[in-house]
């Protein structure tokens, strides 16, 4: 098969990634961080791909398609934090947090 990249995801014990570089086969482990307070697993998997794949799909959209262990180590610490959002509550969504509206600055009496 011809690929630049395959990530082999192995849930609480991190992630493989195969990619190519200068023509060949390299091969990077990456451990997962420690999560604190799991509440649901639900989603973990998908919050996970999801950032992986937005990481590439923004690399080839830059016209720059070179995979190395730099963009692998900041697309997962990246993701491993939105899983990290994931799995603190219960269900695959990420609750939506209200706002607080911001304040008028207060007008100087003179």
């Amino acid at each position: 098969f011809d690929f630049d990249l395959l990530t082999i995801t192995k849930g609480s014990k991190g992630a493989t990634f195969l990619y190519k570089e200068e023509g060949k086969t390299r091969k990077l482990d990456m451990q997962a961080p420690m999560v604190y307070d799991m509440k649901d697993p639900t989603g973990a998997g998908d919050a996970f791909n999801s950032i992986m794949t937005m990481f590439y799909h923004d690399k080839i959209l830059e016209g720059n398609r070179k995979i190395d262990e730099k963009f692998l180590k900041r697309s997962f610490n990246t993701a491993n934090k939105f899983v990290g959002l994931v799995v603190n509550q219960i269900g695959a969504r990420i609750e939506r947090r209200e706002r607080t509206p911001k304040k008028e600055p207060r007008q100087h009496e003179k």
